[in-house]
């Protein structure tokens, strides 16, 4: 049986980079309630997504205005890879 969590790290890892309305993430999770608290998880071993928040203000056609949610994955490579070697000599 495939977990809300992990249908939401692979749905995810299928759009990186792609800002992805709060609203669109609570039908991938099946959950209207729960899906913050997929995204927490998948931030989190063994996924250890990064994923990113920002909020936006947004227009709707009758003028009125709402605040959208919307989160993105972005691949981060690990340290080793970037440069960052920890130097352990003495």
């Amino acid at each position: 049986m495939t977990s809300r969590t992990e249908i939401l790290a692979a749905f995810f890892a299928e759009h990186p980079n792609r800002w992805i309305d709060g609203r669109t993430l609570a039908t991938v999770c099946s959950s209207f309630y729960g899906w913050r608290s997929r995204i927490s998880d998948v931030r989190r071993p063994p996924y250890s997504l990064h994923i990113e928040n920002r909020q936006r203000r947004v227009e709707r056609d009758d003028g009125e205005h709402y605040i959208a949610s919307e989160y993105r994955y972005v691949r981060v490579q690990p340290a080793a890879t970037q440069g960052h070697l920890l130097d352990l000599s003495l």
